[in-house]
């Protein structure tokens, strides 16, 4: 295998620590790769040697390329995900850690009903918190190693019952025999940290360590690699490989300050910088290269293209964001595979499906759905049919529990019997549910429910906007409570809606913008095309390349996203993903922004992004904003 000298060097060494600082687009894989190929030539057995990535498909990327480089057919008993060592490692262990032989593990869906049941069992104060955003809460606070009395410390008076629900949980699982998935780091850990024999006896066998994207690692990650290196003896090896300015996941508990902080905790480790670059040309790592290095906390390296100069990456600006999308599609060549448009919310594909659907170019989203496929979009529509169409049972079904109503399906199928046998419409049968054998507490919702949608359907009778419409629906429905569960960080679902009303401004009628949404959700759908442009947010495009890339939404308030409890680290982590971003174009980059943007049913007049004045040369200093803008 061909290395260049840095490569060579992390593919070499044999006892110590090592970091090594892959830049975008440096051969990293290609890199571990031949260090675990060479570790086989020198006899390391696969089972000494212990690789942690975080997909599954990066794992066994890896040990498939070993077996082709070699020629052989290994089997790696200890490369994969965090989770599925930890699996094997509590499997190994389950004494030591206190577990049943056959534990079982909880998914998603056994943790959300075992929170249901304790809701249902006790009277908590929880905010407007759903199970699964009380899940999200624990699961970030297990990531963080907390504990439940630190992290009853932490919370709001609003939710001061959650530490005694994730108590109540605890049990839950303990009386099933079962871990959720977050404990199978958590426990891990523990079962380390309690159990110096057992911890002794995996690091005789886990001779070598090597960890892939180090700076996306959370708390209890980076106790879990810190535990099974342990103290640095000159013959056992820990190889951590990853990029500070490629870390983009704090919101899901990533911590890049563990990568920064490495050579603290390993005082003689060594520092191998990738700084060749094999994917992009120096125009673009240039423009990519002037924003990373408006970052306070970063490591330094000088990425080097080994393609050439290339063309100059093109800034351009347009009037709104419907122009925006025509300009893509205008500046797309074939194949259309070769190119990729990046976002930094989902809520922005909307204006690209429609002008590339418009202009008969497939397309696929990628890491998520379709813009109508959207839940929140299909729930919104569901009331629609709901007061459209008199009797649309697939509708009812749809929407009658959002939120909660305790209809289950015998009571839908009941309601639906007395509805067509009474009324001419479900919302006239749920203003008069009070003469149905309905339970108690389904008549008052049905009845709050039909009082809520009553005046809708008059809107409708008299041909008023659809945008306007589907505001008093979003309102009525109570379908922003609804979002407000914890599970939505970024607010990306309640994104989508306003772009949704927004795209409604522009027709005439209900009919209308009905049959535009039911051709446009539809439309593709069985397309056999594999020649299509990728629609993509910035965070699912880390790891990709594509010859061409449009960074839209480059704008104030956008990218950088700005919030009005924004910190520094937030601003950090905007500058880390126009990095990325930016570092996805192989050839041709264009940094597209919009004058106006239709959100939140309104007209927003934009400013460019500073990242585009830096881009172009400018420092940061240098662009006179204020503290309370960004933190500065």
């Amino acid at each position: 295998m061909e290395l260049n000298e840095t490569q060579r060097e992390v593919a070499e060494f044999e006892g110590g620590v090592a970091l090594v600082l892959a830049g975008a687009g440096s051969g990293k894989t290609k890199t571990l790769v031949a260090r675990v190929a060479r570790l086989l030539e020198r006899g390391v057995h696969p089972s000494n040697i212990c690789a942690m990535t975080f997909t599954n498909k990066a794992a066994r990327e890896m040990m498939e390329r070993v077996n082709i480089v070699l020629d052989e057919h290994y089997y790696f008993p200890w490369f994969g995900t965090f989770h599925s060592v930890c699996v094997r490692l509590l499997r190994q262990e389950y004494a030591a850690a206190g577990l049943m032989k056959s534990f079982k593990i909880f998914d998603e869906g056994d943790a959300v009903m075992a929170v249901k049941k304790i809701l249902r069992n006790g009277d908590f104060e929880i905010g407007k918190l759903s199970p699964r955003g009380i899940l999200a809460k624990i699961s970030r606070a297990k990531n963080d190693f907390l504990t439940i009395p630190e992290f009853a410390s932490g919370l709001p008076y609003y939710q001061r019952d959650l530490a005694e629900i994730w108590r109540e949980y605890e049990k839950n699982l303990e009386e099933a025999g079962a871990v959720d998935f977050d404990d199978l780091l958590v426990k891990s850990v523990e079962m380390l940290t309690k159990n110096p024999e057992v911890l002794a006896r995996l690091r005789e066998q886990f001779q070598h360590i090597l960890v892939d994207e180090y700076q996306d690692t959370n708390t209890v990650q980076y106790k879990l690699v810190k535990l099974l290196y342990g103290v640095e003896d000159g013959k056992r090896s820990l190889c951590v490989v990853g990029d500070d300015w490629q870390s983009i996941y704090s919101w899901r508990g990533a911590d890049f300050r563990n990568i920064l902080r490495f050579e603290q905790d390993y005082k003689n480790a060594r520092v191998i910088k990738l700084q060749k670059n094999y994917r992009s040309t120096q125009e673009i790592l240039d423009a990519a290269d002037r924003i990373i290095k408006s970052s306070a906390q970063r490591s330094n390296k000088i990425m080097h293209a080994t393609r050439g100069v290339g063309e100059k990456v093109i800034i351009k600006d347009l009037l709104d964001d419907r122009e925006e999308a025509r300009f893509v599609v205008n500046h797309l060549m074939r194949p259309y595979k070769n190119s990729a448009v990046l976002y930094r919310t989902n809520a922005q594909s909307l204006p690209f499906e429609q002008a590339l659907s418009a202009a008969g170019i497939a397309y696929k989203i990628y890491g998520g759905q379709r813009f109508f496929d959207r839940k929140e979009i299909k729930d919104i529509i569901g009331f629609v049919r709901l007061l459209f169409d008199g009797f649309d049972e697939f509708a009812l079904h749809r929407v009658i529990n959002i939120p909660s109503r305790g209809m289950g399906d015998a009571s839908i199928r009941k309601l639906d019997v007395f509805a067509r046998a009474n009324f001419d419409n479900y919302v006239d049968a749920f203003l008069g549910a009070f003469m149905s054998d309905l339970s108690k507490r389904a008549v008052a919702e049905l009845t709050k429910l039909g009082s809520a949608l009553q005046p809708i359907r008059e809107m409708l009778a008299n041909e008023a906007a659809p945008a306007e419409i589907l505001r008093k629906i979003v309102v009525a429905s109570e379908y922003y409570d609804f979002l407000d569960d914890g599970t939505d960080p970024e607010g990306s679902r309640r994104a989508n809606l306003e772009a949704f009303i927004n795209d409604a401004e522009s027709y005439a009628s209900m009919d209308d913008f009905l049959a535009s949404t039911m051709l446009a959700s539809s439309s593709d759908e069985d397309d056999p095309s594999d020649d299509f442009v990728i629609l993509s947010s910035i965070h699912a495009a880390k790891g990709l390349e594509f010859e061409t890339v449009f960074v839209v939404g480059m704008e104030e308030g956008l990218l950088p996203m700005r919030r009005a409890d924004a910190t520094e680290d937030d601003l950090e982590e905007e500058i880390r993903l126009a990095y990325v971003a930016m570092t996805r174009a192989k050839d041709n980059l264009y940094l597209l922004w919009a004058r106006r943007r239709q959100m939140y049913g309104k007209i927003k007049q934009n400013d460019r992004s500073y990242f585009l004045d830096l881009v172009e040369g400018k420092e940061k200093e240098e662009l006179g904003y204020e503290p309370c803008d960004f933190g500065w």
